[in-house]
């Protein structure tokens, strides 16, 4: 019977059932917590936090169940496949650590006796690293890995069979994002010594973390960790945003943080992501809670066939959106296909990590994503409407043949001027929604 209960929540979630999702986890992940804890040694143990390894193990178990990757064969087959895959991940977290040891000839000598500072440099130093590999293939993990470990380039080819030119062009490509990121940090720190309103924020931190139950991850960033969650208050499923353990106490990121929360409580529109609460972890960190948009990303979206209509309406709800941002003197600041969902048809727009006000001291801080950044690297209204313009033109090349060959060209001329490269001569977000209203009305 408990075998065939597995069965049916595995053919639950697979048709689409999301709450076939949170009985899996509350299933199961308390088992592979003490599974993950008899895998890890004593030595390990100081690097590796089991629940994170069940974490990742779930993540992984849903996107292929996602991908329709899991089957049933047999009975226990779904806690044979979670286990295994909980067991992979420790593996490679040992293989990982142990690597570095096991590579004596490279090693220098280090002094034991780390100060607190040095080792949460290096675990955020870790953290940057997982933020700008973690949508990259295994192929880059295992470069990562191996370089990490003190091999040569040559060496690395060798193991993984590539050409050593491969093995240098991918390192660079991820030091440049690794470069970005370091940036953006050392950015705000100069601007700023320490958080603004930081004796406000702690008064407005009033969520509550035992409101909500979490089923899975979702994702993770360069600072927070995303959850799927259900509020137990109201039987609904919200996601959950988390700072990353190795983050408490560092003012700047904490700063990042709860600005993001602050942005997203001050902003009510149908197209924006909506805020729940925020409050403080029992580690000392801090979550707050959102609506969860269930559905496609842009780009996910895109690859079926998009009609004219939809497209413009899309469009159309882009620039709203940045018009109530605008308006409460934000900006969003890493406006990208994956960042706006489309849910029941219409956009959702996602992710105010990088979005900043304007009266905020570090105005030039720079974030977003390559290819929807604005030349001048600021964070203003005008760098929005430059990755707008860039969004049209990346709608357009993906569903052209649907556009009737003069609103194409019109569309394309829209975008154009918003792409230009002094901010000045850029429209503004209600200057851009006229000219789309006009067009689709045409």
């Amino acid at each position: 019977m408990d075998s065939q209960f597995s069965k049916i929540l595995l053919d639950k979630y697979q048709g689409g059932d999301s709450d076939a999702a949170f009985e899996i986890h509350a299933r199961y992940a308390q088992r592979l917590v003490g599974l993950a804890r008899n895998r890890i040694n004593q030595r390990l143990s100081a690097k590796v936090d089991p629940e994170d390894v069940v974490q990742t193990a779930m993540l992984a178990f849903f996107q292929k169940a996602d991908r329709k990757e899991v089957f049933w064969k047999k009975e226990g087959d779904l806690w044979r496949l979670l286990s295994a895959i909980c067991i992979n991940h420790v593996n490679r977290e040992a293989e990982f650590y142990g690597a570095a040891k096991r590579n004596t000839g490279r090693e220098q000598a280090i002094s034991q006796d780390l100060s607190p500072d040095f080792e949460a440099a290096g675990d955020r130093l870790a953290e940057l690293l997982e933020s700008v590999t973690q949508n990259e293939s295994p192929l880059t993990g295992k470069i990562v890995n191996a370089r990490l470990a003190g091999f040569t380039l040559l060496e690395i080819a060798e193991q993984l069979g590539r050409s050593e030119r491969t093995i240098r062009r991918v390192l660079q490509i991820l030091k440049a994002k690794l470069a970005i990121m370091s940036e953006l940090h050392r950015g705000i720190q100069s601007g700023s010594s320490a958080p603004p309103n930081s004796e406000n924020r702690t008064k407005q931190l009033n969520g509550s973390y035992d409101n909500y139950d979490l089923l899975r991850m979702l994702g993770a960033g360069g600072f927070g960790k995303v959850y799927l969650a259900r509020d137990r208050r109201t039987d609904v499923i919200v996601a959950v945003k988390a700072l990353k353990r190795s983050w408490i106490g560092d003012d700047i990121a904490e700063s990042l943080f709860l600005n993001e929360a602050e942005i997203l409580q001050s902003i009510e529109h149908p197209n924006i992501v909506k805020f729940l609460e925020v409050g403080p972890l029992p580690n000392g960190s801090y979550f707050f809670s959102m609506e969860f948009a269930e559905g496609d990303t842009l780009d996910q979206r895109l690859n079926h066939e998009v009609c004219e209509n939809d497209a413009l309406r899309w469009i159309e709800q882009i620039c709203s959106a940045l018009i109530e941002i605008h308006g409460r003197g934000t900006t969003h600041g890493d406006l990208k296909p994956s960042n706006l969902i489309v849910c029941n048809g219409n956009i959702c727009l996602i992710d105010f990590g990088f979005s900043v006000r304007k009266d905020d001291p570090n105005q030039r801080r720079r974030g977003g994503t390559v290819g929807f950044l604005a030349p001048e690297g600021s964070s203003g209204p005008q760098a929005d409407v430059f990755a707008a313009g860039k969004l049209i033109e990346h709608i357009v090349s993906n569903t052209a043949p649907e556009f009737d060959a003069k609103k194409l060209d019109e569309l394309k001329a829209i975008a154009s001027a918003a792409c230009v490269e002094r901010p000045a001569q850029r429209p503004t977000a209600t200057e851009l929604l006229r000219q789309i209203a006009i067009l689709k009305n045409e």
